[in-house]
């Protein structure tokens, strides 16, 4: 099975001269060549001409004229042409410098040390042994912040989860419930917004609202919007009503009937 399943081509071929003046089917054939050479990930070196021949569905001649010719495309340059002879095994000259593989982060940031330590234009001082351990100090720091820093973001999110809890509004009901956000459904709040109150407000808290809103003898222009915001705004945001002049209880009655969230001056 191949190591790879594709080859570089780069753009500069369309400018070099060598490749530019081949014919049509010399050209065809030398990137057919590449491919190949890629496919065996031996650094440029081919497969057998036979093995060449059949896979191209050529003939064994025909591959063989075929390599000397581009062998002798040297451009008038000295040196090799686009392929060569070596050890009895034909090649594609440059093949490994152009095939290279990608270099990995750490090898790149390798490279950028490296540069980085030698000597500039304008002076830089000669890195030594001391400077080289001041720099994986430096580094080990910088992973170490990193680390802290992620423990920082974790533990924010774990205080944001806390203190914005996830609306479970729509999680299924009992009957109580059920019950609950009818009466709340009939005031006229939404279903959605019942559902919300439900999720973040205890159920004798909302039922003290709901009896109040229903015993104000429509005294409440917009009962569905005064429930909204008795259950669910701050303390700070919601307006502080009395009850009704007549039905004043004391702080003892209020908590049997409204449970623990009653209020002396304000409903529960």
């Amino acid at each position: 099975m191949p190591s790879y399943s594709w080859a570089k081509l780069w753009i500069d071929t369309l400018d070099d001269h060598k490749v530019g003046m081949l014919s049509d089917h010399l050209w065809r054939r030398f990137f057919e060549f590449v491919l190949l050479a890629k496919e065996l990930d031996q650094d440029g070196f081919l497969p057998t001409i036979g093995a060449i021949a059949w896979r191209l569905r050529s003939t064994p001649h025909a591959i063989e004229e075929d390599l000397e010719a581009l062998a002798e495309v040297t451009g008038g340059e000295p040196g090799p042409g686009l392929v060569q002879l070596l050890d009895g095994c034909w090649h594609i000259t440059n093949f490994a410098k152009r095939q290279a593989k990608p270099m990995s982060d750490a090898e790149r940031k390798a490279r950028q040390r490296a540069r980085d330590r030698q000597p500039s234009r304008r002076g830089h001082k000669v890195v030594t042994a001391r400077d080289t351990d001041q720099d994986q100090e430096s580094d080990q720091e910088s992973d170490q912040e990193s680390e802290e820093d992620q423990d920082q973001h974790q533990e924010a999110a774990a205080s944001a989860s806390v203190d914005n809890p996830v609306d479970n509004s729509q999680r299924p009901l009992d009957d109580e419930e059920e019950e609950i956000c009818s009466a709340l459904v009939d005031l006229g709040l939404v279903k959605e917004k019942a559902g919300q109150v439900l999720s973040q407000c205890p159920r004798g808290r909302v039922r003290g609202w709901i009896e109040y809103v229903c015993h104000s003898n429509g005294r409440i222009h917009n009962p569905p919007g005064y429930l909204w915001s008795m259950l669910m705004e701050t303390e700070e945001e919601a307006p502080r009503v009395r009850a009704p002049p007549g039905k004043q209880e004391d702080k003892a009655a209020r908590k049997r009937k409204y449970g623990a969230y009653a209020h002396p001056e304000q409903p529960p």
